[in-house]
């Protein structure tokens, strides 16, 4: 009975921290599928959906980060764990040159580790978080903020919120991706 509340507390968490206008998107694997959740807000700096490394890159918007070159950003990176560059590109995550204040812990099935590190004379907070087996592939999450001066009081809080949101709603099924009614589809044509 603990195993089952163990897995079924962090669903109603993510379904009640979710906002209703989230809209989930689903990657499609060799072995099924990997959804996730960004908020509607979050603006989309790319989307590489072939592994054997795709990659999605989000900006959060942050009013204090305008007019600057610094910004609030999250990757989601999958790795296909049977072709060599994915193997290869899971194993170099995380890295930070330079980075201080290591800490590292485990939270939920992410394995985290937190740096602290410059850029452009900006303190930036960094954290890295890996899982190893998500609808048949690896997967990690780069999350960086800047400490920026007109940062609201409660960013800091605000922010690691939603990257713990976040990380929840990564989910993955290794079940061949069958599409249903509700699927809508979007390719990019060249």
């Amino acid at each position: 009975m603990k195993r089952y509340w163990s897995l079924l507390l962090p669903a109603i968490l993510l379904a009640a921290l979710l906002p209703a206008h989230a809209v989930q998107l689903k990657i499609i694997t060799k072995n099924g599928t990997v959804s996730f959740a960004p908020p509607d807000h979050w603006i989309v700096l790319s989307m590489q959906t072939k592994l054997p490394v795709a990659r999605v890159v989000f900006q959060l918007p942050n009013i204090a980060d305008e007019q600057t070159e610094h910004s609030t950003n999250l990757v989601l990176n999958l790795y296909d764990k049977l072709a060599d560059q994915g193997k290869s590109a899971y194993a170099s995550v995380p890295t930070v040159p330079g980075g201080s204040n290591r800490k590292e812990w485990t939270w939920e099935r992410w394995t985290m580790v937190r740096h602290d590190a410059q850029q452009g004379g900006v303190p930036y907070t960094i954290i890295d978080a890996r899982r190893p087996d998500v609808g048949g592939v690896a997967a990690s999450v780069r999350f960086a903020w800047p400490h920026l001066k007109r940062n609201a009081a409660s960013y800091d809080a605000d922010v690691q919120q939603s990257l713990r949101i976040f990380l929840l709603s990564v989910e993955g099924s290794e079940e061949p991706y069958v599409r249903s009614e509700q699927d809508k589809i979007y390719r990019r044509v060249p």
